[in-house]
């Protein structure tokens, strides 16, 4: 059963707010395209990873999944961890609002970078 209660306030960047509306005077990002699933490693609050990825010693439990969601006119993007269990989902309907029962830690940095990063 899913229980979330929290929406959390994911503030975004300077860059990502100047470039939604038009490029704001600065240079153009190439965004990352999200076609219904991506597995995106954990980053912390200093936008490091894990530094096993990507070695012998990496492991499942250093990444998240998202997963597109649609229906009946609603668009949720669901992020699971190694465990497939939900930690929190985007609701692309509602401005891209993040429901979680998280507030901080490496699960909301890795949301915010999924948010800066990925177009979709």
């Amino acid at each position: 059963m899913l229980k979330m209660n929290k929406t959390v306030e994911i503030p975004l960047n300077e860059w990502y707010c100047n470039n939604s509306k038009g490029n704001g005077g600065k240079a153009k990002r190439t965004m990352i395209k999200f076609e219904n699933i991506a597995k995106v490693a954990i980053v912390n609050k200093n936008g490091e990873t894990n530094p096993y990825i990507g070695t012998e010693k990496d492991d499942s439990s250093n990444y998240l999944t998202f997963k597109m969601w649609k229906k009946n006119g609603y668009k949720r993007i669901y992020v699971n961890d190694y465990k497939r269990r939900t930690v929190a989902y985007i609701d692309c309907n509602a401005n891209n609002s993040v429901e979680s029962e998280y507030s901080k830690g490496n699960i909301i940095e890795t949301i915010k970078y999924f948010i800066e990063n990925y177009e979709f």
